[in-house]
């Protein structure tokens, strides 16, 4: 009779596993044990060089009951297991709540899941905001009625993942009214974001993670990203105005029903069709000119600068399609232009370390943090995919 919560990832994925986790152990009387998230070799790399390594196993102490472990009945056995990786069917959010209240009392509920869907968390709204509440500091911002905070999430983990919005959605929002004062929090805040919404007059604030929730719990007016931090921030907060995106697909948009996060209450105002970010990311240096020959057992790509000796990559098989791509390339792209190539399952990773190859040569430019984002993300390449 307890209810463990395995938690993932990380701060705002973990506030959903916790607020499930408890409300199970407090309804049925058992007790409560939290389990921090394992490391994740690879995307883990690309989320602490995203700004991302906030956990609530860590920062639990900055809310006004959060405690990780709650007295109650215990049991080892039997265990009704809501865990990612024992199911195929099972994608980590859906959950029948009402069964397993009523039939979990005699056992131990084990949650490794994202658990992303209102439904679970509105009729105890009340409860969890006194939960999740952030008692203020000394030097918190207040804004004012008439002030909007706007909360971005353009990092590499978004970025690489194809979720990051498009500048367009904040732009939309900002031209709707007129705001007081407007202010800007978050990750990747960076130059393409203060050329864009200059016009705006923003103020930028480089606030840690417990200091950003605090700003959005006492915002009036929020428009935030499609991420549940920002969700977390927005739905424990009194705010009269949600600004609430609706993705034209990927995360928060029609194609993920499994994740439902829409609020049914009125201050919340749905954005529809925004288009996510396509800004290319990768510049071929146009005095170098690429040829790319087939050989037997795959190809070899030449680099041919003016003045300079030629060079040459080693291009197996699997990402051949891609380099006699690149080879006819002469405008920036991004990483979704070459999707209809349909490389095989190993020629992705070989993709981004060719890329990589022809960045070190200077073939190719781009942010050198990124390529290593996607490389970390696709698994890299093996020993000898690029000469």
């Amino acid at each position: 009779m307890t209810v463990e919560v395995r938690f993932v990832g990380h701060l705002g994925n973990n506030l959903f596993q916790y607020a499930l986790g408890r409300v199970l152990a407090e309804e049925l009387g058992h007790a409560l044990i939290c389990v921090p998230p394992d490391e994740r070799p690879g995307f883990d790399r690309v989320e602490k060089a995203s700004g991302i390594q906030d956990r609530l196993s860590t920062l639990s102490a900055h809310f006004a009951d959060v405690p990780l472990s709650l007295p109650g009945r215990q049991i080892e056995a039997p265990r009704l297991r809501h865990v990612l990786g024992d199911r195929l069917d099972w994608n980590g959010h859906g959950i029948d709540l009402g069964r397993l209240l009523r039939s979990g009392r005699d056992s131990r509920i084990v949650l490794r899941g994202y658990f992303q869907r209102t439904e679970l968390y509105q009729p105890y709204r009340e409860r969890i905001r006194r939960w999740f509440a952030l008692p203020p500091q000394a030097g918190d911002l207040q804004p004012g009625p008439r002030d909007i905070v706007i909360h971005l999430r353009r990092s590499y983990d978004m970025r690489v993942l194809g979720r990051m919005l498009s500048l367009d959605f904040y732009e939309q929002v900002l031209e709707t009214a007129r705001f007081e004062r407007v202010y800007v929090c978050g990750l990747g805040i960076d130059d393409t974001v203060r050329a864009r919404l200059a016009r705006f007059s923003p103020d930028y604030l480089d606030l840690d993670a417990p200091a950003t929730l605090r700003l959005l719990q006492r915002a009036r007016q929020i428009a935030i990203a499609n991420s549940t931090f920002s969700w977390w921030g927005a739905w424990l907060s009194d705010a009269e105005r949600i600004f609430f995106p609706r993705p034209v697909r990927g995360m928060w948009s029609a194609d993920r029903p499994e994740i439902a996060l829409e609020v049914p209450e009125s201050r919340y105002h749905y954005i529809d069709e925004v288009a996510l970010d396509a800004t290319p990311v990768f510049t071929p240096d146009t005095t170098v000119r690429l040829v790319c020959r087939r050989t037997g057992n795959g190809g070899i790509l030449q680099l041919l600068s003016p003045g300079a000796q030629p060079l040459a990559v080693a291009i197996e098989a699997a990402v051949l399609p891609f380099a006699e791509w690149l080879a006819a390339r002469t405008a920036p792209f991004a990483a979704d232009d070459w999707l209809d190539l349909d490389l095989p399952r190993q020629g992705m990773p070989r993709a981004f370390a060719l890329l990589d190859a022809l960045r070190q040569r200077g073939a190719i430019r781009c942010d050198e943090r990124l390529l290593r984002a996607y490389l970390d993300t696709y698994g890299g390449a093996r020993p000898g995919a690029v000469g």
